[in-house]
């Protein structure tokens, strides 16, 4: 006979005298049900601690059919309980409510059936009060509930006032323009123009920040709306590169336009996907000085998927700073923001276009070395030119660098050789000439190359020579000589299986050297 039975016999044929004491020194409230044949049933046992917890006298309710313990309505469903437990003939566990002469109680219980000669006939049961915490839960539901209401409420309000907001800066920035160039003839002091000037860029500076708030609030009440058409991802770019340079041509930060895959069509919508790029072309440029590039490109990515990357080489942010930057109305490092115009809108506002496009945002950036933003169509937003064949799919690879909401590439360069092992991508840095310097144990682990065995080998001759093509090293060339600040590429080879890789190559602080942040799957 197994020792379960054993068990099960002892706690199922034990007279009650010699189980209470057992039963007493348990920190658990427990209680004994004996079942009667013809489905009556009596509370048997209960322990002190259940005593202590339901404030209740054992003296008063052992002995007793559970109808003479309680209510008619609360014994009817904890007879019914009972029965259930009885019918399966297996542990039970359920809340219910239960009304003793102390009070009322809810209470997750545990019922166990014990069997003699094929019959249940004793119910063991652990029972804990619960009514604080459902009372606490009720608290919760009702002020989250409550701040819903409150944030539609707020939402709708905004998304109402299109209008009445709008209307009169428009009228503001218009006559401010027209006193100005003079429709009705001279206004006198030369000094009225400056401060012409000054209304009108305030008007324009305070309608873009009402634009963002409004196209926030409609995001978040759920009423924005969306009209796809197909466009291309070079009509895009350039759309927004010369809408960006119209609207800031104080911004010395150059613009440059990289590869775009030529004869590929998008369904978006088009104004809102616009608008995104213009953000993120105009972040870049705002946080990069005169001598600094931006650039835009976009990726046709091994599942089919379209990738609109932009770069620059600017002042960059922590992985710390990424969740600030963006929330709505997230400023990063207020002593900057002195330096710099905006309320916050601008990141957050292109995450809720992108991802109501189902796509997806993500950002890498690094303190000194600069910031690359990523927006990722689904396939199902890509028309490929007639007679392209589908890819092999790199699914598992959505979430770039990005791990658990910390941009790895941002954090990679300035970590000492054993945090840079911890890190869950692989992060190699090369020289110019494409020798190994680091090669962290996340990559060594995927490779299955030691890094004692590749440290100080050529990269691309005498470690990967057949892996990566005359593409992917011109595309380091690139950033190592400095022509590019960031470039993505999508892989799948066999090594030992075949693996999908997706890689981001960005320059190091040392000029020339080159990291590679690789994603596997």
């Amino acid at each position: 006979m197994k020792m379960w039975e054993i068990d099960k016999n002892f706690w199922a044929e034990t007279p009650i005298d010699t189980l209470g004491p057992i039963l007493n020194s348990i920190g658990v409230s427990v209680f004994v049900i004996e079942v009667l044949e013809d489905n009556k049933f009596i509370v048997s046992f209960i322990n002190n601690f259940y005593e202590s917890t339901f404030n209740c006298d054992a003296r008063e309710i052992a002995g007793k059919f559970i109808e003479d313990v309680m209510p008619a309505a609360s014994a009817e469903m904890v007879i019914s309980n009972y029965k259930r437990c009885i019918a399966t003939g297996k542990i039970d566990q359920y809340d219910e409510e239960i009304q003793l002469s102390s009070g009322f109680f809810l209470a997750r219980t545990t019922l166990t059936p014990l069997s003699k000669d094929g019959r249940v006939t004793r119910l063991i049961g652990t029972t804990n009060d619960i009514t604080d915490r459902r009372a606490m839960e009720m608290e919760l539901a009702t002020a989250r509930d409550q701040a819903d209401i409150a944030n539609k409420a707020k939402s709708s309000f905004m998304a109402n006032m299109s209008h009445e907001l709008r209307t009169p800066l428009n009228a503001v920035i218009g006559y401010s323009e027209m006193i100005q160039s003079e429709i009705f003839g001279p206004i006198g002091s030369p000094k009225y123009k400056e401060y012409l000037d000054d209304i009108r860029f305030a008007g324009r500076h305070l309608l873009e920040i009402v634009n963002d708030i409004l196209d926030i609030a409609q995001v978040e009440s759920g009423t924005t709306p969306i009209e796809y058409e197909d466009v291309s991802p070079r009509n895009l770019i350039e759309n927004a590169v010369r809408l960006v340079q119209q609207t800031d041509r104080t911004n010395p930060a150059t613009v440059n336009i990289g590869r775009i895959p030529p004869d590929i069509l998008i369904s978006v919508d088009v104004k809102k996907m616009r608008q995104c790029l213009i953000n993120l072309i105009a972040n870049a440029q705002k946080f990069s000085s005169c001598d600094r590039n931006v650039l835009i490109s976009s990726e046709l990515l091994d599942d089919e998927r379209l990738c609109f990357i932009i770069s620059d080489n600017g002042r960059g942010m922590s992985a710390s700073d990424l969740p600030t930057a963006l929330a709505p109305f997230g400023r990063v490092d207020s002593e900057l923001d002195s330096q710099t115009q905006g309320a916050g809108l601008g990141l957050p506002i292109t995450k809720a276009f992108v991802e109501l496009h189902s796509g997806s945002f993500f950002m890498n950036s690094q303190p000194g070395i600069g910031t690359t933003a990523f927006i990722v169509l689904p396939t199902e937003r890509i028309t490929l030119p007639e007679g392209v064949k589908k890819r092999t799919s790199v699914e598992g690879l959505k979430d770039f660098f990005t791990i658990d909401g910390v941009d790895i590439p941002s954090t990679a360069a300035d970590l000492a050789d054993q945090s840079l092992d911890k890190l869950p991508i692989g992060a190699i840095l090369l020289s110019d000439s494409g020798k190994i310097l680091k090669y962290n144990a996340t990559e060594a682990h995927f490779s299955g190359m030691t890094q004692s065995r590749v440290i100080g080998l050529n990269f691309f001759k005498e470690v990967a020579p057949c892996t990566f093509t005359d593409t992917f090293y011109g595309r380091f060339t690139d950033i190592s000589e400095g022509k590019s600040v960031s470039e993505i590429f999508s892989y799948v080879f066999t090594l030992r299986r075949k693996w999908k890789v997706l890689i981001e190559m960005r320059p190091d602080k040392e000029p020339g050297n080159v990291w590679l942040f690789i994603r596997w799957a």
